[in-house]
């Protein structure tokens, strides 16, 4: 049996109420949950700010393919819902190099991992599937270069600590008898 079904056959019964890992992914977790707030805030400051907005319009009327800003504020909008239901220290026992806590703070942390990702995705498919570097450069060569705020760095700060996480993970992943099942989420209570 794979280690797949293996995890799939769990006791629907079995629910998982803390999670203990190397303090090392636990913190490399709390700093992507930090560098997430900072990315949603910035992200807000950019979409809703009146000249990027001006930007995409003035972009599309002269037929330039704008990023689809509706998407992205969308996603902003999901992470942030699981940042705000999100307290990375609450409940927190740290002994010995490993760290215990709630298992709904670890599914939590998963989510707005996941759904970073997926932001990085959008945002880099969106400038490279669009005009929207091309019409800032244009902009910039005729005297008008953007003057709003800007949320790149953000993104690619989410970007770098996804991949220092992954890397804990990598260094720190427990003995494959006591790995969580693919699905473990579903038995957090």
């Amino acid at each position: 049996m794979t280690e797949h079904n293996k995890a799939s056959s769990w006791d629907p019964k079995t629910r998982i109420r803390r999670v203990k890992i190397h303090s090392d992914v636990y913190n490399a977790y709390v700093e992507l949950y930090h560098s997430a707030c900072i990315m949603t805030q910035k992200m807000d400051e950019v979409l809703e700010h009146f000249e990027h907005q001006r930007l995409i319009s003035t972009g599309v009327q002269m037929g330039y393919r704008m990023p689809d800003v509706e998407a992205v504020a969308a996603r902003n909008a999901i992470i942030k819902i699981y940042l705000n239901g999100l307290n990375p220290y609450h409940d927190v026992c740290e002994r010995d190099g490993m760290v215990e806590f709630p298992a709904r703070t670890a599914s939590q942390m998963h989510l707005v991992a996941r759904h970073s990702t997926m932001m990085i995705a959008d945002v880099v498919n969106n400038i490279n599937q669009s005009d929207y570097m091309l019409w800032i450069r244009n902009l910039k060569k005729v005297g008008g270069a953007y003057q709003g705020p800007t949320s790149l760095q953000e993104v690619f700060n989410v970007w770098m600590n996804l991949a220092v996480s992954n890397a804990q993970e990598s260094r720190h992943v427990p003995e494959r008898g006591r790995r969580l099942p693919e699905n473990w989420i579903r038995y957090v209570v």
